[in-house]
């Protein structure tokens, strides 16, 4: 995402330069609404962080209330934006996910506080993916994910080209909208693909299931061993699934 659409887009958050210990800038809220009724809000710091094996990933502490760490293999993490749902605000934050030649993923961590005033990811969803792995078929996902007063709504859309025999096929595009309601108890729930839904979808919607599953077992708060391929997380964007 540009820079200055970023700042047009969130006036309450500070870009800063580079601290000690990160490979980039960190970025600062000011009056992040994590509980209905707090009207002055917390201050929070996004930074990439580079850890003592090498690896890099994204902290975000909560000034008086906890931390959230997520993977970032590349140093590409960012905050997307403040989604508000149920009174209160929700951080969306886009990370690597499957990553390789001719394959990329970029998923969104939903993180906020449930009704027991617990920091905590609530979901994660695919934001974009895209599979180039052979010359003859391509897919590319876009997901984008929308706050609403009673929970969140995701929108996808699923583009796939494949060539036969030397010919390329019309273009196969999925495109749905999912209502995800949500309560405040613990994560957001993942409905059941609806019937006759296409597989793009079906797909979509099973995996969320499983990783609504995992975070709903205990406060997740640390994605970095999460087993994201267990999930099948890896496989949203992919043309065909692994066997």
């Amino acid at each position: 995402m540009n820079r200055r659409l970023l700042l047009a887009g969130l006036p309450a958050i500070i870009v800063s330069r580079q601290g000690h210990g990160t490979t980039g800038q960190y970025t600062t809220f000011r009056n992040l609404r994590l509980w209905p009724g707090d009207a002055q809000g917390v201050s929070c710091r996004a930074q990439i962080m580079v850890e003592p094996s090498g690896g890099m990933c994204m902290r975000i502490r909560v000034r008086d209330v906890g931390q959230i760490v997520l993977p970032s293999w590349y140093g590409n993490a960012r905050v997307v934006g403040r989604l508000t749902a149920r009174d209160r605000e929700v951080l969306l934050v886009s990370f690597e996910g499957n990553h390789g030649t001719g394959v990329s993923q970029r998923l969104g961590a939903l993180i906020g506080m449930d009704n027991t005033r617990q920091l905590r990811v609530l979901g994660i969803e695919t934001l974009e993916a895209e599979d180039n792995q052979v010359s003859t078929a391509n897919r590319s996902t876009l997901g984008a994910v929308t706050g609403q007063p009673g929970g969140f709504a995701v929108s996808v859309v699923v583009r796939t080209d494949i060539e036969h025999h030397g010919r390329r096929q019309p273009s196969r595009v999925a495109r749905w909208r999912t209502e995800l309601p949500w309560d405040g108890q613990g994560v957001i729930p993942a409905p059941p693909p609806p019937p006759g839904a296409q597989e793009e979808h079906a797909r979509v919607d099973r995996t969320r299931a499983a990783v609504a599953d995992w975070l709903a077992e205990a406060p997740r708060t640390d994605l970095r061993e999460a087993p994201f391929e267990e999930w099948g997380l890896w496989n949203v964007g992919l043309i065909e699934q692994p066997a």
